[in-house]
C-alpha cells in the first residue's frame, strides 16, 4: 500500500493520503470511473478505469503531475492539492517532513528566501518596513503566478541551500519521521555533492512501466544537454558492460524533434516491438541498418532498419548507478 502520514497543506492540517483525496474528489463528483476516463481523454490524458481504482484504493503510487491535474479537473477537485499530495508521497522519506513544513508556509517562506536572493536585497534598508514589505509582496505575487509544479521545485531548490548550511535540520526531521540514520546521512551526502534534482524514473523491471515516478539525483550527475531521465534496467542482457538487472541508468532523453543522430557504439534505452530494452546501438549508415547488441551471449543480436516502425530510441545512457536492492 502506498500511503502517507499526516501532512500540512495551505495552512491546514490533513490526515489524508493521495488516495484519500482522490477518493473524496471522485465521490463528490458523482461520476463513474468510466466517465472520468472519458473526460480525461478529452484533456489528452489516457488512463484506464482499473488504474484510477487502484489509485483511489492506495494500491498504486501517486502518478505524474499531468495525470493528477487531469483527475482533479474532471472531478471538480483542486489540482494543486492533489499534485502537492503526490509530490510529498513520491519524495524520499527523509525529506518529506521538510517539504511538508515548507508547504505549510509556502508563500511566506519562498517570499522571504527569494527576497534574500534578489539583486536588490543588498540595497534594502531592513529598518524601512514599508519598502521591505513592498519587495516581499512583489515576490509573493511573482511566486503565486508560477504553476504549482514550479512552486514546489522552487522550495526544494532553496531547501538544498538550507541543507548544506544546516544539515542538523534534516537530521531532526528525519529522526522524527523514523528514518534510519544511514539513509539520512546518505541523503545529506548526496545533497552536498550538488543541488538535488527530481527527474522522471521508469522502472523497467515492473510489469507496467508506462508510468513514471521520480528519482532524486545531484545536479553533478546530469550535466548534459537535453532532458534527464532515469530507467531501471530490466534484465542482465548488458552484464558485460557492468549493467546488472536493477541498475539505475541516468540517461539523456532523445529529442526526436531535433532529428537525433545515432551515436553509434553507445548504449541506449530502446523500444523494439512491444519491449523496452537496453542495448548497444550500432548504426551502419551506408545500409541504414541498426544492430541492437547485447553484452550477454544469452540474448540474441537484433538487426532492424533505422526507420522501422518496430524500432524507437528513447534515451542514451550517460551513467550507471548502484544496483537497487
Amino acid at each position: 500500500m502506498y500511503m502517507m502520514d499526516t501532512y500540512i497543506l495551505k495552512g491546514v492540517c490533513y490526515v489524508l493520503s493521495y488516495s484519500a483525496i482522490l477518493k473524496e474528489y471522485i465521490s463528490k463528483s458523482g461520476k463513474t470511473l468510466d466517465q472520468i476516463v472519458s473526460d480525461c481523454e478529452k484533456l489528452g490524458v489516457n488512463i484506464h478505469s482499473t488504474y484510477i481504482s487502484k489509485l483511489r484504493l492506495g494500491q498504486r503510487p501517486a502518478p505524474s503531475d499531468e495525470i493528477s491535474r487531469a483527475l482533479a479537473n474532471v472531478t471538480g477537485g483542486d489540482p494543486e492539492e492533489l499534485i502537492i499530495a503526490g509530490y510529498i508521497e513520491r519524495a524520499p522519506k527523509e525529506v518529506q517532513g521538510v517539504i511538508k513544513h515548507y508547504l505549510n508556509n509556502l508563500d511566506f517562506y519562498t517570499a522571504i528566501v527569494s527576497t534574500n536572493f534578489t539583486d536588490d536585497f543588498e540595497d534594502i534598508d531592513l529598518e524601512d518596513n514599508e519598502k521591505f514589505a513592498s519587495i516581499v509582496e512583489k515576490n509573493v505575487n511573482r511566486f503565486k503566478s508560477m504553476p504549482i509544479e514550479q512552486r514546489i521545485d522552487f522550495v526544494i531548490s532553496h531547501f538544498n541551500r538550507m541543507v548544506n548550511a544546516h544539515p542538523e535540520f534534516l537530521i531532526d526531521f528525519g529522526i522524527a519521521g523514523g528514518v534510519s540514520e544511514d539513509r539520512i546521512e546518505s541523503t545529506i551526502k548526496t545533497m552536498k555533492e550538488g543541488s538535488i534534482n527530481r527527474i522522471k524514473l521508469y522502472d523497467l523491471t515492473k510489469e507496467s512501466y508506462d508510468e513514471h515516478q521520480y528519482e532524486w539525483v545531484p545536479i553533478t550527475k546530469i550535466l548534459f544537454d537535453g532532458e534527464p531521465v532515469c530507467f531501471i534496467c530490466p534484465d542482465d542482457s548488458m552484464i558485460g558492460a557492468n549493467i546488472t538487472k536493477g541498475a539505475k541508468l541516468i540517461c539523456q532523453a532523445v529529442d526526436h524533434d531535433k532529428n537525433h543522430q545515432i551515436d553509434s557504439g553507445k548504449i541506449y534505452v530502446v523500444g523494439y516491438k512491444d519491449e523496452v530494452i537496453i542495448r548497444r546501438v550500432i548504426y551502419q549508415k551506408d545500409t541504414d541498418l541498426v544492430i541492437l547488441q547485447p553484452e550477454n551471449s544469452k540474448y540474441p543480436l537484433i538487426t532492424t532498419k533505422k526507420d522501422s516502425e518496430d524500432f524507437n530510441l528513447f534515451a542514451i545512457v550517460k551513467s550507471v548507478e548502484f544496483t537497487l536492492e
